[in-house]
């Protein structure tokens, strides 16, 4: 659910509706859905199995839900923690270290 900071906020949330259930669960399962490709990216580079790590890395890319792990990516480790699970914490390290070596994607950055 979102929560506004500001009036101006709660009232962009009100008028386009932004806590919807079928928008709610959408943002959940987006969440999930992007927690499970992290930790299993991570398992296949740590495995060396990197086309299938690499196939996540892509199916990441192009999601609908990639500005989910963009997000996932800006939060400090103990909102991580609290957020993700310390399990994933490692998933998460890892996915930063990679993504600050490669190259941007064309319209992928930020």
């Amino acid at each position: 659910m979102y929560e506004g900071i500001t009036p101006k906020g709660t009232a962009t949330i009100d008028v386009f509706g932004l806590n919807r259930p079928t928008l709610v669960r959408g943002r959940k399962a987006a969440f999930v859905t992007a927690k499970n490709l992290l930790c299993s990216w991570y398992e296949h580079r740590r495995a060396g199995r990197s086309d299938e790590a690499d196939e996540i890395v892509e199916a990441i890319a192009e999601a609908p839900f990639s500005a989910v792990v963009r997000a996932i990516m800006r939060l400090p480790a103990p909102a991580a923690r609290t957020v993700m699970g310390a399990g994933t914490l490692p998933a998460i390290d890892e996915w930063r270290r990679y993504a600050a070596a490669a190259p941007p994607q064309p319209g992928h950055g930020e």
